[in-house]
């Protein structure tokens, strides 16, 4: 399976996040994951690159910041057709900064 490396990030990830745009492009989003939300991500992105009908799914999960500590994210994962005239589809990411105490009541 290949891997999901970053090619853009918003303004919103490099603040929350607290990396340069430029340190995190073409780096591997699978670098930043949780380890105990390796297992799920890996999961559902085997599932909608592998899926004729499932083209999005939804995940909770925390991403390292660059201070160390964990962000939790609700993340929302879908294929979508390249717009670069290359065959390969891509993913696109779209995430919610959550707090800690909602990440535990969504976990519940």
């Amino acid at each position: 399976m290949r891997g999901v490396c970053l090619r853009v990030l918003m303004r919103g990830g490099e603040f929350h996040l607290g990396y340069p745009r430029s340190e995190l492009q073409g780096a591997s989003w699978y670098h930043l994951l949780h380890w105990d939300c390796m297992r799920e991500a890996q999961s559902k992105h085997r599932l909608i690159t592998q899926s004729e009908q499932d083209r999005s799914c939804i995940l909770l999960l925390r991403l390292q910041r660059r201070s160390g500590d964990w962000l939790w994210i609700h993340c929302v994962l879908q294929v979508k057709d390249n717009m670069e005239n290359s065959q390969q589809p891509v993913i696109v990411c779209t995430n919610q900064v959550l707090s800690t105490n909602t990440s535990s009541a969504i976990q519940d």
